[in-house]
This record gives structure tokens, sequence and C-alpha cells, in this order.
């Protein structure tokens, strides 16, 4: 059975908080967070995707990053001045339609990873993601749905996120929505 998002369903700006918290947030009793990182880096980067405006409530379209040490988000850009064919080059190349009005983008800080791990630590750096898609796949609320892809143009995405194409590419994508 394929996963069909409902385009019409728009998650509260509240709710999404919560669902960010659960899945990377910052612990601060504990000093930790809902997935391992290896040797305590947390190199990847939370980048989120609003393609509708209020498809989260109150959120333009455009990029923001989750901040898990504050739980907050903030904008990188909007997508002004990105026409949507390119936009859907980057998201979709080899579909004509959007599968979700949210896409979570998993980005590597590959300074971060590679300075004390050198190439095990980009190997470290792959299996945290993963370790990610599943806290955010634990953290869904029943009436949401996920899947994770690797169908997009990394370079041409990271562009679009103002990220580092060398330095901190998207490795992968997730897309979240409401389900019908």
């Amino acid at each position: 059975m394929k996963l069909q998002f409902s385009k019409n369903k728009k998650i509260a700006y509240d709710d999404f908080s919560s669902l960010m918290y659960k899945a990377y947030g910052y612990d601060e009793q504990n000093n930790t967070r809902g997935y391992g990182s290896g040797g305590g880096l947390y190199p990847i980067n939370v980048i989120i995707f609003v393609l509708e405006d209020n498809a989260i409530e109150d959120l333009k379209r455009g990029v923001y990053y989750f901040y898990p040490l504050k739980n907050c988000i903030y904008r990188l850009n909007s997508f002004n001045g990105i026409s949507s064919n390119k936009l859907n080059m980057a998201l979709y190349p080899n579909r004509k339609k959007p599968y979700s009005n949210i896409a979570i983008g998993y980005a590597a800080d590959l300074r971060k990873c590679i300075r004390k791990y050198q190439y095990l630590g980009y190997k470290n750096a792959l299996i945290e993601i993963g370790l990610m898609i599943q806290a955010l796949k634990t953290a869904l609320p029943q009436n949401m749905g996920e899947f994770s892809c690797q169908d997009f143009n990394n370079r041409l995405l990271t562009t679009i996120a103002d990220l580092d194409k060398r330095n901190a590419p998207i490795e992968i994508i997730q897309w979240i929505g409401r389900i019908d």
C-alpha cells in the first residue's frame, strides 16, 4: 500500500515543534538527545523544506533550520527567486507531483565529523542519519506518516538551502505529513 499524504490538512505549529523536540531535541537535564552520535559530535543538521504557505501553521514556504539546543526553527531562506521548475528538479527529478508539502533534509557537517575521526567520522554521520530518521518515525503521531528517499538532486537541493555543497551536503530527505 502506497502512503498518501493529505495536502489539505495543515500541521499546527505547536504540534510540529513538539514533534521536532521528541525526535531531535536536547534534554538539558540528562544532557542527551533522542538518538546516539558517534563521539557525541552530532554533525547532522536538520533542514526543513516547507513547500506551501501554512503547510505548518504560521510558517511561510521556504527553508528552515531546526536548532536542537533551543528547540527552535530559524528561516534560512524563502523560495523567492527560485523557480518552481528548479525546486521540482531538486526535490523530485523523476516524479511529476510532490509527495508532501514538508520534507526534512539531513545535512552532514563534514568538517565536524571528519575532524575527529577522519573517514570513520563520515561513516558515523551516515549511521546517525539512520538513527535520526528512526527517531522522527517513532515520534510521529498516528495521523501522520513519513517515508525517506534519495530520489532528489542533492547538489541542487543543498544549494537551494544555502548550504555548502562540499562541506554540508544533504544526504537524504524524509517526507512527512498528515495522512488520509
